[in-house]
């Protein structure tokens, strides 16, 4: 059961567990467990999201967005709430029935089409 009133209502269904984060109190510098409450929602625009709330009141909540969103960033509560999502199910790939049929160039903003992976503009030397 979650720990914090879900304000967000994202229903028992979403919830995945809840996470102990060793942080500094403010006050007085001692480190303490703090519990995050970390849930799975599905958004109609962006697809599966993460909500970690830490605390009853409505804005007492991070929201980093995709679950993808939380690797790769250097903050422990981050961290524990992508193993957890590891731990108590899969991440699956879906290709998009409406995938852009192209990118843009990382070195020049240069549009790529289809499968290629060089633009013309700079010969694909980001992609070596």
């Amino acid at each position: 059961m979650p720990k914090f009133i879900d304000q967000c209502n994202h229903g028992i269904d979403n919830f995945i567990g809840t996470i102990h984060v060793t942080e500094k109190d403010h006050k007085t510098g001692e480190l303490k467990q703090v519990p995050y409450d970390v849930h799975i929602f599905e958004d109609a625009i962006f697809g599966t999201e993460v909500c970690i709330r830490f605390g009853n009141e409505p804005d007492e909540y991070l929201s980093p967005g995709q679950i993808t969103n939380l690797t790769g960033r250097n903050m422990p509560v981050y961290e524990k709430a992508w193993r957890l999502i590891q731990a108590k199910g899969r991440l699956i790939y879906q290709r998009k029935e409406d995938a852009p049929k192209s990118i843009d160039c990382d070195l020049c903003e240069n549009a790529i089409i289809g499968n290629n992976a060089a633009c013309e503009n700079c010969n694909g030397e980001n992609y070596k």
